[in-house]
């Protein structure tokens, strides 16, 4: 329900490119009542970066059987709980969400306030009735370090001049920890393909022979232990446990 509120929040979710901003540790330790929102998109990119325009081919795959969302959110709440933190499901409107996304829209580019504000509001707000002091949000996110990857998770292989390729998955998702009483933003993590990837043995010779339904079946189990590494690292990274 959350999707379309935050993947549209101004520089914080696509566009966030920080690892991880400060973090007082010994104060995140002591965070409790935490609303835990994973808006992972339900497909998988399969992109093929070659020397020219005329190599680079991009394709998607629907991966809502894979639940993926539920997969990190399941995984992030069994982490919080073996620390001894207390998780709240936040429940919200999706059509009062897709109702305050389209009146932020249709503001003109000239307004200078922020046009979601009366998004973010709701959802703090909601989160805040619903007895969460804070909410973790996870979500695709793009990284200047790795300008070829495409946000989210999936498939990539690159093929320099000269070199073959290699198939490789990998995972760009980001997370923010907001204190909901306060509306700050107390964390900010963000998991790239050098943290959680996999190299799968393929050629990107051979990769192009599997369409990208099939590649998503053959490295299913893969890539979900992949999202819940990333889930695990998350959680390190906001600043709960001293692992790095």
């Amino acid at each position: 329900m959350l999707k379309y509120f935050f993947l549209i929040l101004p520089s914080l979710l696509l566009l966030t490119n920080c690892s991880t901003i400060s973090v007082d540790e010994s104060k995140v330790k002591n965070l409790n009542n935490i609303g835990i929102v994973s808006v992972l998109d339900d497909k998988a990119t399969l992109k093929y970066q070659g020397t020219t325009v005329f190599t680079n081919k991009e394709y998607t795959t629907n991966t809502a059987s894979w639940d993926v969302n539920k997969v990190m959110t399941e995984k992030v709440n069994a982490e919080l709980s073996q620390l001894g933190k207390k998780t709240v499901a936040v429940q919200l409107d999706a059509r009062k969400i897709q109702s305050a996304k389209e009146d932020a829209l249709r503001l003109k580019n000239l307004y200078l306030g922020n046009r979601y504000q009366v998004l973010q509001q709701y959802v703090l707000s909601e989160a805040e009735k619903q007895g969460a002091e804070h909410i973790l949000v996870i979500h695709p996110t793009l990284n200047d370090n790795f300008p070829v990857h495409k946000a989210g998770y999936g498939f990539l292989c690159q093929s320099p001049m000269g070199k073959k390729g290699d198939l490789e998955g990998y995972t760009m998702i980001g997370a923010e920890m907001w204190n909901v009483k306060q509306r700050e933003l107390e964390a900010r993590v963000t998991i790239s393909p050098e943290d959680a990837g996999f190299k799968t043995g393929k050629t990107c010779a051979e990769a192009s022979k599997i369409s990208a339904e099939k590649m998503a079946a053959q490295y299913k189990e893969q890539m979900t232990a992949l999202i819940q590494k990333a889930a695990t690292l998350i959680v390190n990274r906001a600043g709960f446990t001293q692992t790095k």
